[in-house]
């Protein structure tokens, strides 16, 4: 099981457990745990599991994983070289889930990653057996409204965009 801790910019955190973690003068940090119990909701009921959605792509094969108004994840799978363009008005963060990858960019020797490492790339070609990439930007948020009708056009049902795209 791979988990992706992504999170929106914010300035309060409730910190509930620490590994054991110290301040800079050596003492434990300060836990949260009446004001994080306040604020989560045990009520909540089933999560069922989110439906990939497959995307249109010239090679392999490339699935949004889930969207929202601040975050989207895709996952891929290539076999050889493949162009992964970023944007440089969003954060995005390249991580290798199987096998090799090489990043590559103008003006930049290639940095090669293995399993588990990740990037935050310019613009790059991509070569991997499996890759996460998950979108965010601090300050503006997606339009799904926009990335729903093009993924319409490709092909991709409203009925697996509603069980995907949230918000």
């Amino acid at each position: 099981m791979v988990v992706f801790e992504v999170q929106q910019y914010s300035d309060l955190t409730y910190r509930v457990y620490d590994y054991g973690r110290t301040n800079s003068s050596g003492k434990p940090r300060e836990l949260h745990l009446e004001k994080a119990l306040a604020v989560t909701n045990f009520n909540g009921g089933i999560v069922e599991r989110v439906p990939r959605v497959a995307l249109p792509t010239q090679r392999g094969t490339r699935a949004l994983l889930a969207a929202c108004p601040y975050f989207a994840t895709e996952r891929a799978e290539y076999a050889g070289l493949c162009d992964c363009s970023t944007n440089k008005a969003r954060f995005e963060l390249l991580v290798v889930l199987n096998g090799n990858g090489q990043i590559r960019w103008t003006a930049a020797k290639p940095t090669t990653l293995r399993a588990s490492a990740g990037s935050f790339p310019p613009t790059s070609t991509f070569s991997s057996s499996s890759l996460a990439r998950i979108f965010h930007h601090p300050h503006v948020r997606p339009d799904l409204a926009a990335s729903k009708k093009r993924w319409q056009e490709a092909g991709v049902s409203p009925d697996a965009l509603s069980r995907t795209v949230f918000g």
